[in-house]
């Protein structure tokens, strides 16, 4: 195996009641190698210093990070997310990407 683990897709939703956390998600994350790690990068528009995020894993293939907003200078505007996963023999690739706005 060569290829790198792809995933069915990418979602972003609200999480909490202070509209300054939103949670990441990969859906169907797969590779004939296993699934070693997902990982998420996020950034937001006006810094782009990029924060990784280790995955976790919620069973069938699917992962997914919380992102609270304290953790880029409590920032408003749009957060960029790619996601990136590898599988068991190291390849890597990315699987997914979205964006979320937060006023």
């Amino acid at each position: 195996d060569q290829t790198a683990p792809v995933a069915r897709g990418t979602n972003i939703t609200p999480y909490g009641t202070t509209g300054r956390q939103f949670h990441a998600g990969a859906l169907d994350v797969t590779d004939e190698s296993g699934i070693a790690e997902v990982s998420f990068a996020v950034w937001n528009e006006t810094t782009g210093d990029v924060k990784w995020y280790r995955g976790n894993s919620y069973g069938g293939g699917d992962y997914g990070v919380l992102v609270d907003i304290s953790n880029h200078g409590s920032r408003t505007g749009k957060y960029y997310v790619l996601v990136y996963a590898t599988d068991g023999l190291g390849n890597q690739g990315m699987t997914g990407q979205a964006s979320y706005l937060i006023r």
